[in-house]
């Protein structure tokens, strides 16, 4: 039983390390599609050696619906299928997107370490040069005469507060230079951040377009076997096509006759 229990705890240890992963989620989201899409390919093999099996069959009104009926199980899971397929492409698309942002990352983390390292060197290596320069002026000074100690003290003085001087403007210097980086590091994380919000809110607007578009009108049936074809419409004619005439135009020759005939009454 004890060992039941650890297996399950590890189960779910396992599953929450890939949930808090990216990529791991678009991993098992397109393992997830692939399986369902194996599934809708059996079943629509299931419809088509069905169909071939009614279809030896003799005419009948029951072997119309049968075959009707599958027609319409197998453009369902046409549908469904293709919906999988899209959803796929989605996730492998994020995946890759996923892929060259850690693969930036770790290339930039790994030139910062290389620049830290070189920096670290040298100013390792100054600060030995320093040391040695330091101990060379002591052995100088303590070989001089006594008439030149007060001179070496002097100079080492100055040498002292040359040194401090140098020290401080160097811790100036790194300190200005971790403010910048700093800065840097805060402005990248903001736009890499406000791309993602983007595309989220991209793919949320795809996808509420997608579930809002109206369904393709069905086609019309065909007539039915044996129906007289409907008549076709003839087409109207337009009044300014052809040799059209109006009716005073037509018969202007008889008007002129009837108002002389009346005039000469």
């Amino acid at each position: 039983m004890s060992r039941i229990i650890a297996a399950v705890l590890v189960l779910t240890v396992a599953a929450g390390c890939s949930l808090a992963d990216p990529s791991a989620k678009h991993r098992q989201a397109i393992d997830g599609g692939n399986q369902r899409i194996a599934e809708i390919d059996s079943q629509l093999a299931d419809v088509a050696a069905e169909r071939k099996s009614i279809e030896a069959e003799e005419a009948s009104e029951s072997k119309d619906a049968r075959l009707a009926e599958l027609a319409a199980k197998e453009k369902k899971l046409l549908e469904n299928k293709a919906y999988e397929q899209e959803a796929i492409k989605g996730h492998e698309a994020e995946l890759a997107a996923a892929t060259e942002a850690e693969a930036k990352a770790a290339a930039e983390k790994e030139a910062a370490e290389k620049e830290a390292m070189a920096k670290e060197a040298a100013e390792k290596e100054a600060a030995e040069k320093a040391a040695a320069e330091k101990e060379a002026a002591e052995k100088a000074a303590a070989e001089k005469p006594p008439a030149d100690v007060e001179g070496a003290d002097k100079a080492a003085a100055e040498k002292a507060a040359a040194d401090k001087a140098a020290a401080d403007a160097a811790a100036a210097k790194a300190a200005a230079e971790k403010a910048e980086a700093d800065k840097a590091g805060a402005e990248k994380a903001a736009a890499d951040k406000a791309a993602a919000d983007k595309a989220a809110a991209d793919k949320a607007a795809a996808d509420k377009a997608a579930a809002e578009k109206p369904a393709e009108k069905p086609a019309d049936p065909p007539p039915a076997a044996g129906a007289p074809a409907a008549a076709p419409k003839e087409a109207l004619k337009n009044a300014d096509a052809g040799n059209y005439q109006l009716f005073e135009e037509r018969f202007a020759a008889v008007i002129r006759e009837v108002r002389s005939a009346l005039l000469k009454r």
